[in-house]
């Protein structure tokens, strides 16, 4: 009888000491994830659960919230009121909503924060609220009047007619040559005034002007006037004779009275004008630099607008607002403009007139960089800064520094998302990224590259000095060059029906909201990692979806929305719109609130990679030793070559520890290891012993 000669068992172990993240490539390695829901490489190599949020408070029944950080560790966000929108700073309402239309979204500049697209301001030091767009017309706010005036509003003498009576530093309009004039002096002397002078063939009906005074020559010697001549004044629609004769001279008399005439004649020009000796008058010097005035009867003009401002003003074109006084009991309030073609007084009934300022039509992908806000046009054509600092001015352009700004861009397609970044606004198209650079007036520097997909505008944020973004083919990095592809493992989630609906930065990771259809859940990037986080839950039988997210210097805050679901009779699902929550993803809660202690119930699982594909035929794995921490007990499933599975149960404990399982004998290519629990759960390492029989 031959005996089999039994060579003895091998046994050898592997040792599994570090946890990356998921990997949904044909061939992951075995430190990785075909699959896992709320694991975290916040302790690598070890592998933990994610935090349990802390839902901080309700923000109603608000189905388009939007969350900005305020940069202290406070927070503003849109919640609701009971049934009206409002915004919040730190659970506080600051300001009602009323009929605006949502989504809103929130940007904070310096002491503003401004709500797009409706174009609200609301000013943080005074508590008020304005419309950047504004529109004061004369149809219900009375007689609007234009007047002539100095810089610090102080109305001219409006008249053709030389003033007889001013002091000096008053100002006169001479409606005649559309020209302004100063008092410089009040002195005695001659006065040139205005007059028509005409020979005695001439009649005064024909004359196109009609000063105050004409003249009649009636003698000339060599074809210049000479003797005395005939003066007349204009009163009444006529010129009627004064009466009194003007002496003509080619210089002024020595002696003269108060009142006096002289017409000077010009032997060379052959020209003559009338002048009048007056005492204590005023002496004019031409003022190039004049303003308008303007006010309205039933309004106060102040309430729309605001020094520093640029309008529209009719069909006269944009003018800056140098001065703007609130009304008086004495006195309507106004504003003063660069000078305007026109003066007077003007009823809708006369002249419909409007003043407007305005911001650019569909401006979106709003951003705030060096103290202005940057936004975009909705064709991808244009880039507009509003003025340095006032982000109620985007037409502002007097030729300063601190103009507003615009720029056609030559690129093609849509404008898909915009980040403020290294200090600079950037734009993004799918396929390209735009840098605005420099000082006023910017550079604009455009490159081919991945931008953002259409539709995840909402996917941008900065990890760690990198731009982290979706982009057409998968989520990237960009940091000034070109752009780092980062979902090389998870490839299956980077088409178009995967949007990204929120995302945001701590210091440590990315953290993005993905919808598609009614799943919704979080992506986080962590130390080069992606794991998959849920929604989270308030209650056993709801789901959730995240709305917004922040970074608020603290923590990622996010609101999450509920989606109830009801049971009656057999299992059925009804999702209707619920509260929200605010809760916090990382790190503290913003200021002023305090987190709930009720935490939701967290609830994680995983798959592991193939195991084993490495090993020659006739060995097994016999038993696996798991060191690992956790609030429950653990259910552990084996896989064999994906078709046989075998379940085992690893006991709770408190600290870290080690347990066994042992595993039945069944020979294959490979297994995989399923884990999944309730609470915290850490896991340090897994060692595999593997054994092998007789080779037949």
């Amino acid at each position: 009888m031959k005996l089999n000669y039994d060579r003895g068992r091998n046994v050898s172990r592997d040792y599994q000491q570090e946890f990356r993240g998921i990997n949904r490539k044909v061939r992951p390695s075995e430190t990785e994830f075909v699959s896992a829901i709320n694991l975290t490489s916040a302790e690598y190599p070890a592998l933990t659960t994610r935090r349990e949020r802390d839902f901080i408070t309700d923000i109603g029944r608000c189905d388009t919230p939007s969350l900005c950080s305020l940069g202290d560790g406070s927070i503003a966000y849109i919640g609701k009121d009971g049934e009206n929108y409002a915004i919040f700073i730190d659970g506080v309402k600051e300001f009602a909503l009323t009929d605006v239309e949502m989504p809103q979204k929130i940007v904070k500049m310096g002491q503003y924060l401004c709500l797009f697209p409706a174009g609200i301001v609301y000013n943080l030091t005074e508590k008020t609220a304005k419309s950047i767009e504004a529109v004061f017309d004369n149809i219900d706010k009375g007689v609007f009047s234009f007047t002539p005036c100095k810089l610090d509003g102080k109305v001219a003498i409006v008249s053709a007619l030389i003033p007889s009576k001013a002091s000096i530093g008053d100002m006169w309009y001479d409606t005649e040559a559309n020209k302004s004039y100063l008092c410089t002096a009040i002195v005695d002397g001659w006065q040139k005034e205005k007059a028509i002078v005409y020979a005695n063939n001439m009649d005064l009906a024909f004359a196109t002007d009609r000063p105050l005074y004409a003249v009649q020559i009636t003698s000339f010697v060599g074809g210049i006037a000479s003797g005395t001549a005939t003066l007349y004044t204009f009163n009444g629609g006529t010129y009627i004779s004064a009466e009194t004769n003007v002496s003509i001279s080619d210089k002024f008399p020595e002696n003269a009275n108060n009142g006096d005439f002289v017409l000077i004649t010009d032997s060379v020009t052959k020209t003559n004008t009338l002048y009048q000796y007056r005492t204590k008058a005023p002496k004019w010097a031409e003022y190039p630099t004049s303003y308008t005035r303007i006010s309205a009867s039933n309004a106060d003009v102040t309430d729309f607008f605001k020094e520093g401002d640029v309008v529209e003003v009719g069909e006269f074109g944009y003018t800056r607002v140098y001065t703007a006084v609130k009304a008086t009991e004495d006195e309507a309030g106004y504003i003063v403009t660069d000078t305007l073609p026109v003066y007077g007084t003007y009823g809708y009934a006369e002249k419909p007139m409007q003043i407007t300022r305005k911001m650019p039509k569909g401006l979106t992908n709003i951003v705030e960089a060096s103290n202005r806000l940057w936004g975009t046009d909705g064709e991808g054509k244009e880039i507009y800064a509003c003025k340095l600092g006032d982000p109620f001015n985007w037409y502002a352009y007097t030729g300063i520094a601190s103009d507003a700004y615009a720029i056609t861009v030559g690129s093609g397609g849509k404008f898909t998302a915009a980040v403020s970044y290294d200090g600079y606004p950037h734009f993004f198209k799918e396929n390209s990224i735009l840098k605005v650079y420099g000082n006023y007036p910017f550079n604009l520097y455009s490159f081919d590259c991945p931008g953002v997909a259409l539709g995840n505008e909402k996917s941008v944020a900065i990890l760690n000095g990198a731009v982290i973004y979706k982009g057409v083919g998968g989520f990237f990095a960009y940091s000034g060059g070109y752009p780092e592809l980062l979902s090389d493992d998870i490839t299956d989630i980077c088409t178009d029906e995967y949007v990204v609906t929120a995302a945001a930065a701590d210091n440590n990771a990315y953290y993005a909201a993905i919808q598609n259809g009614y799943d919704s859940y979080v992506y986080v990037f962590e130390k080069g990692f992606w794991h998959i986080h849920d929604a989270g839950k308030l209650r056993e039988y709801n789901r959730n979806a995240i709305a917004d997210m922040c970074f608020t210097g603290r923590g990622v805050i996010a609101a999450i929305g509920e989606e109830e679901i009801e049971y009656a009779g057999e299992l059925e699902m009804r999702g209707f719109e619920a509260k929200r929550y605010l809760a916090t993803l990382s790190g503290l809660p913003p200021k002023g609130f305090e987190a709930d202690k009720t935490h939701e119930e967290l609830q994680w699982n995983m798959t592991s990679a193939r195991l084993g594909l490495s090993l020659p035929q006739d060995k097994w794995y016999s038993h696996l030793i798991f060191r690992y921490a956790s609030e429950s007990p653990v259910d552990v499933a084996i896989t064999y070559d994906g078709k046989v599975t075998d379940t085992y149960t690893l006991s709770a404990r408190e600290t870290l520890g080690s347990e066994s399982i042992i595993l039945s004998p069944r020979q294959g290519e490979y297994i995989t290891i399923s884990m999944s629990g309730k609470g915290k759960f850490t896991l340090v390492s897994i060692s595999r012993n593997i054994e092998g029989g007789n080779t037949p």
